[in-house]
């Protein structure tokens, strides 16, 4: 059996995160750890998930004294916060020191199926050689409704939209797999030779376009993506990015001009006509504040 670390981000939101391992320690595929990250929460998320962790087979260490442990539940706490993704990679480096076949990033405001991984490692064993990122449909938490089997781009305005939104038949929603850009963001599975010559997450974006990102990377090297329609999640959505409200709302429209001066330069005006709307809700809504940051760190 193919090892997997499965990396469980938690930022202020202790709750979601232990149902989200709750859900993890009864999958049937047996050959995983769990690394969460704690990034530097300002609530009593560490005190809470060490109270969980009591019981089961634990090991807590330190952002800077990375080892090697045998541990079912790894729990990692941050110097700081230095964003989604750079959250996310000091798990993928604990993991390089422990040793992997596959990382599986999953959102703490999601929920797995018991078979979820063991369809993800199937579909991943039986693709081609240049596949090494995964995606799987997503289900709204509680419903029978799609978040969508994927995210599709709209390079003329910076932003992500999702195949199969809100569809309830999976197996129509998975005929317009081409139609799928990238893998929705809250949970990817990584191959480690994908992740030994892609790279880790962009540490750029804080929050948002991580995983555009690293599509347009590995694209650019030869590497392919897959959605996995047989594994399937459940999704609460948002969660920790809602409690931060006006400072996600900058950093999603920060990193729309950044995406696209990295990788489609010639749609920038494009990009920049598409902000007037945007600016002006904004301003409308009392967040001048945002505006004026937004315009600083972009001249």
């Amino acid at each position: 059996m193919k090892k997997v670390y499965i990396i469980v981000l938690n930022y202020n939101n202790w709750k979601d995160t232990i149902e989200c391992v709750k859900s993890i320690l009864n999958l049937d595929y047996k050959n995983y750890q769990i690394i969460i990250v704690d990034n530097n929460s300002s609530d009593n998320s560490i005190k809470k998930i060490e109270e969980f962790l009591q019981d089961k087979n634990a090991t807590v260490i330190s952002e800077e004294s990375l080892k090697k442990s045998l541990s079912k539940i790894v729990f990692i706490k941050a110097k700081k916060n230095r964003g989604y993704s750079a959250g996310n990679n000091i798990g993928i480096r604990f993991a390089k020191i422990n040793g992997y076949d596959f990382i599986w990033i999953l959102n703490n405001d999601t929920e797995v199926k018991k078979d979820s991984l063991k369809k993800f490692i199937k579909c991943a064993i039986n693709s081609e050689k240049n596949v090494g990122l995964w995606g799987n449909p997503i289900y709204y938490y509680g419903t029978n409704f799609l978040q969508g089997i994927g995210g599709k781009f709209n390079k003329f305005i910076a932003q992500g939209g999702t195949v199969g939104y809100k569809e309830k038949d999976l197996k129509k929603a998975c005929r317009k797999i081409n139609k799928v850009d990238y893998p929705i963001g809250a949970s990817m599975l990584l191959s480690k030779n994908f992740i030994e010559e892609v790279g880790m997450l962009n540490e750029t974006y804080f929050l948002f376009f991580e995983e555009m990102d690293l599509v347009i990377r590995a694209k650019n090297m030869g590497w392919k993506f897959k959605i996995c329609c047989d594994s399937i999640i459940y999704h609460k959505e948002n969660v920790t990015v809602k409690k931060i409200g006006d400072f996600a709302d900058f950093v999603r429209i920060k990193n729309r001009l950044i995406f696209t001066k990295r990788y489609f330069p010639c749609y920038l005006p494009f990009v920049y006509s598409s902000l007037i709307f945007a600016i002006f809700n904004r301003i409308r809504r009392g967040q001048l504040r945002n505006i004026l940051k937004l315009i600083k760190d972009n001249k």
